[in-house]
């Protein structure tokens, strides 16, 4: 499978159903690793992860990528899934866009009936370039001609207003019934990936120390290792999340990305699973 371009997608909800046919439709992704994520593994430089497809989207859930890979014919023989998101349902009306059969048929016949192949897409591909390189231009100058300090006021100010945002979730009261019925749903994707001889791996994406051990990322750990065992499961966990500030308490900034990425990498290197 030959590494894809950048999505033709307006907005986010089309980046995703873009990512998700080119996906369905390439015959040949059987060969590559899969990582099935939020939009925080949508962060990952897969430039340096080759033979990898990233099935993380903006907005959604790693059911929606799990919901994915269940209709493919083939299955990947390593499949790596994330641990951070895992109490929020698939988007109902996403997966049904994907998997409506009439136009399955007709797109994987008829590729110019796909996402990226519409005419608004395929102009953004031109335009975008150069509007993206005149921005940047114009960004350098307005950053000399402006107080760099004013700007970094603002951004931590949102940095923080944001981080707080999440500390409040991550400290709520957790609906552990639902949790449960999150896992029991994962657990039956695991199955059936599992029966047509796929590996699973977990691995979690590393957030702002302050959430690291919070009651809702603990919890989420802990029920991993009791539908999924140690003993019987291959596990990446993060690396120290003192080392990783985060642009908004979850997602991580360019370079923090390139450096999790490495880690991610050199721990899959140590994976036993052929």
């Amino acid at each position: 499978m030959v590494r894809p371009p950048h999505t033709s997608g307006q907005h986010q909800w089309q980046d995703n159903i873009i990512k998700a046919q080119r996906f369905i439709y390439d015959e040949n992704d059987a060969s590559y690793d899969v990582i099935v994520g939020s939009s925080l593994s949508g962060r990952l430089v897969m430039d340096r992860l080759p033979h990898m497809y990233n099935l993380s989207f903006g907005g959604l859930t790693i059911f929606d990528g799990l919901n994915i890979l269940a209709h493919k014919e083939t299955v990947p023989q390593r499949i790596f899934i994330e641990m951070n998101v895992v109490w929020k349902k698939e988007d109902e009306g996403f997966t049904s866009s994907i998997n409506q059969p009439i136009l399955y048929y007709l797109r994987k016949m008829f590729p110019s009936l796909r996402d990226e192949y519409e005419p608004i897409g395929l102009l953004g591909d031109r335009i975008i370039p150069i509007i993206t390189n005149r921005m940047t231009s114009y960004m350098q100058k307005k950053e000399t001609a402006n107080d760099l300090s004013v700007e970094k006021e603002k951004h931590n100010a949102f940095f923080t207003r944001m981080l707080n945002i999440q500390i409040e979730s991550y400290t709520q009261k957790l609906d552990l019934k639902a949790l449960d019925e999150s896992f029991k749903n994962l657990k039956l994707y695991v199955n059936e990936l599992e029966r047509r001889n796929a590996h699973v791996i977990f691995y979690e994406m590393p957030v702002n120390q302050k959430l690291c051990y919070l009651p809702l990322a603990t919890s989420i750990r802990e029920k991993f290792h009791e539908y999924f065992p140690v003993t019987k499961y291959s596990y990446i966990y993060a690396p120290d999340c003192s080392e990783y500030e985060t642009m908004d308490g979850l997602h991580l900034g360019n370079e923090e990305a390139v450096k999790y990425t490495n880690y991610f990498k050199s721990q899959i290197s140590q994976l036993s699973i052929f």
